[in-house]
């Protein structure tokens, strides 16, 4: 192996009983939760890598027109929506 050279990450196959060439898979997901809160129109969202999952403001659930406060029954709702 030369200086600069990456080493490829290999594995072991119990079947054939050599080793083979690996390749990482990046699995990584990113959730976001985001929130609105503490004024006029309290609300919450949810993404998954980029999209949005579920959105909801908390007025729909408190019945009162321009809610403003932390949207705990909001999120609830977004964290409940299975992903």
């Amino acid at each position: 192996m030369r200086v600069g050279d990456v080493q490829q990450e290999q594995r072991y196959d119990r079947l054939t009983g050599e080793w083979e060439p690996h390749q990482k898979q990046d699995r990584s997901v990113m959730i976001i939760l985001g929130m609105n809160a503490f004024h006029a129109d309290s609300s919450a969202a949810l993404l998954k890598d980029g999209k949005l999952i579920a959105a909801a403001e908390e007025e729909r659930f408190r019945r009162t027109k321009h809610w403003a406060g932390f949207p705990s029954q909001a999120i609830a709702y977004c964290l409940t929506l299975r992903i």
